[in-house]
């Protein structure tokens, strides 16, 4: 019976399903690393955290954690840098991945 609650919940749009990170890069190339000056693939968490740590020198022990690296590029700098370099990096025309369109 849930299973149909889950569906009607899902078709009205109150239901919305978490598809677990790295979903976003379903297309692109194994091995093809992102890359910030274009706008072909999104980044993973960890691109994008690592970008972010190296951007702002952020002195965390795990560059690949978003949660540290925010948390330090707000303390060290507060919330505006931080939210206008991932402005500046995602709000871009990124092309729908196939598996968002299945």
């Amino acid at each position: 019976m849930h299973y149909a609650a889950a569906s009607f919940a899902l078709v009205d749009g109150s239901l919305v399903p978490f598809l677990g990170a790295g979903f976003n890069l379903s297309d692109r190339p194994t091995g093809l690393a992102w890359d910030p000056t274009q706008s072909t693939y999104l980044p993973s968490g960890a691109e994008l955290s690592n970008y972010l740590a190296e951007t702002f020198s952020c002195p965390v022990p795990d560059k690949s954690n978003l949660t540290q690296v925010s948390q330090c590029v707000e303390t060290l700098l507060g919330s505006a840098p931080l939210y206008s370099q991932v402005r500046q990096l995602l709000d871009r025309n990124y092309p729908i991945p196939s598996a968002h369109s299945s």
